[in-house]
């Protein structure tokens, strides 16, 4: 985070002070990570966020232009779309749909600090995320629209209200199914990579868990997700580890929401051996902020365990 929150003094996106907010969040869930430094953490990452979301319920992103190659050719475009995008060093407008992923991570954000605090700000400001995400229509890139699906679905799991279920599940129908192949993967050259086709899968797996087994949608997601996953484990297992953040977060959640699979497990087994050996020779954490999913994902595992062995 840049303290001063100007964006003059950035470097990265907003998701990147969202990310451990999430993490820290799903930690705080276990007992032994229930602590007040911890909680502090997530409430002051949530204020900052919070000082920086636009008007119009988007958080931002600032404007990288003369810092960041990866993100000048973006900017341009929605310059040139558009010459009234920037307010005060912020991408208010985008190009085309890029400014849904850190929306979408942020609002995901103030929805897990929500659920932790109970803090009223925190709520209004994930719900007004959650429109603009719900108002934004599809782009042309898939998970663009999967990181707004991903948010809408999470916010209809606190609020219940279907508008925003229903917005996802349109979203995926329009702007997440016609990209994917028989094989399960994206057939753009930029959603073929690993990392966005977990990014995708996460949006499909957020609406899937909230569906009722009744729900008309239910099994062609199911049958997409797993041809999806599928095809990643299979590229792991036959290529190595890749992508060890977002394709680990995918696997394990694949296997909350529908269940253990072998070749999930060797998939995942891979990218965790890869992440030791980073952290061994680096000094890092490669698998960053996605650990806390595994962490939380071990330890269901073993308190499953244990209540069968009480029973």
């Amino acid at each position: 985070m840049v303290p001063d929150g100007n964006p003059k003094h950035m470097d990265n996106n907003l998701r990147q002070a969202a990310r451990p907010i999430i993490a820290f969040s799903r930690l705080y869930g276990l007992s032994q990570h229930q602590t007040t430094e911890n909680l502090a953490f997530i409430s002051q990452g949530a204020d900052y966020l919070l000082r920086l979301q636009h008007e119009s319920g988007l958080f931002p992103a600032p404007d990288l232009r003369g810092d960041n190659s990866y993100y000048a050719s973006y900017n341009k475009r929605a310059l040139k779309k558009n010459p009234e995008a920037i307010e005060d060093g912020w991408f208010v407008d985008d190009y085309r749909g890029e400014l849904q992923s850190d929306n979408a991570v942020s609002g995901v954000a103030m929805i897990s600090a929500y659920n932790l605090t109970k803090d009223q700000r925190y709520l209004d400001s994930a719900r007004k995320s959650t429109d603009w995400a719900l108002s934004k229509g599809v782009d042309t890139n898939w998970a663009y629209n999967a990181f707004s699906v991903w948010l809408l679905a999470e916010f209809y799991q606190l609020t219940n209200e279907t508008k925003y279920l229903d917005g996802a599940i349109e979203k995926i129908k329009l702007g997440v199914f016609p990209g994917q192949l028989k094989n399960g993967r994206w057939f753009d050259p930029i959603t073929t990579k690993l990392i966005y086709h977990s990014i995708i899968v996460r949006g499909l797996l957020s609406v899937y868990i909230q569906l009722g087994d009744s729900h008309a949608f239910k099994q062609k997601l199911k049958e997409r997700i797993i041809s999806a996953v599928n095809n990643a484990a299979m590229q792991i297992t036959r290529n190595g580890a890749s992508s060890v953040t977002t394709s680990t977060a995918m696997l394990i959640e694949a296997s909350q929401a529908i269940g253990k699979r072998q070749l999930w497990e060797d998939a995942l087994s891979i990218n965790l051996n890869a992440s030791l050996h980073y952290i061994r020779n680096k000094k890092a954490p490669r698998i960053g902020s996605f650990l806390s999913n595994y962490i939380v994902y071990k330890n269901f595992e073993k308190e499953t365990e244990t209540s069968k062995a009480r029973n």
